[in-house]
């Protein structure tokens, strides 16, 4: 096997496990219940709020704010990630 055809095995490999990644996602959030559950994440989550104000009335700061924002915003992308060859 080539360089090239091995790099080509492992990007198939690594898109075939996006793919199955990406569905577990659309499973879980793409419901009924997902759904509420993921509206409710992103309220606690500061989704649509800043993350840095001067003065924080629960003792976290803004770096916290944005850590627990970027887990909604990835699973948001994962959810809507474009795939090769679909």
């Amino acid at each position: 096997m080539t360089e090239q055809e091995e790099k080509d095995a492992q990007n198939e490999l690594g898109l075939k496990e996006t793919r199955k990644l990406r569905q577990a996602y659309a499973q879980t959030f793409n419901t009924e219940v997902g759904g509420v559950v993921l509206e409710d994440l992103k309220k606690r989550c500061y989704f649509s709020k800043p993350t840095f104000s001067e003065v924080s009335t629960n003792g976290e700061n803004g770096d916290h704010r944005e850590g627990m924002r970027s887990v909604i915003l990835t699973i948001e992308s994962i959810m809507t990630l474009k795939l090769e060859e679909e």
